[in-house]
């Protein structure tokens, strides 16, 4: 007969900050960070050099949705696809932009006090 290698079963509560779980700081090999928030870009356009981001918010789902509105009215893409629940935002997006010209520019993936962006108006 064969040994079963043991299960590990992990408990998080979303109503934690990840950063202040233990073994959560940055320094040394294989730490990783968890956000709230799990946020996953994919770019269908195969003329771009980027194809998939990985990123999340400690801030809630409506956040994340919102930054994704900003980005489609500022033109950085266009939306395929959208997947959002509470923990978790999926966006399938089709740009030929190249990484150089979106990371951290123009609010992508996120506004940040570094690169202010003018208010974007919904309507």
């Amino acid at each position: 007969m064969s040994e079963k290698t043991p299960s590990v079963y992990y408990t998080v509560d979303p109503e934690t900050n990840p950063s202040t779980w233990p073994g959560s700081s940055h320094e040394g090999p294989g730490n990783i960070d968890i956000s709230k928030v799990d946020v996953i870009f994919i770019n269908i356009n195969g003329a771009s050099d980027f194809n998939i981001l990985r990123t999340g918010t400690n801030k809630d789902i409506h956040h994340a949705v919102l930054q994704v509105a900003k980005h489609v009215a500022r033109g950085l893409y266009r939306l395929v696809s959208l997947n959002a629940s509470e923990y978790s935002c999926v966006v399938v997006m089709a740009t030929e932009k190249q990484r150089d010209m979106l990371m951290w520019k123009n609010g992508f993936p996120w506004d940040t006090e570094e690169d202010p962006q003018p208010e974007v108006v919904l309507k």
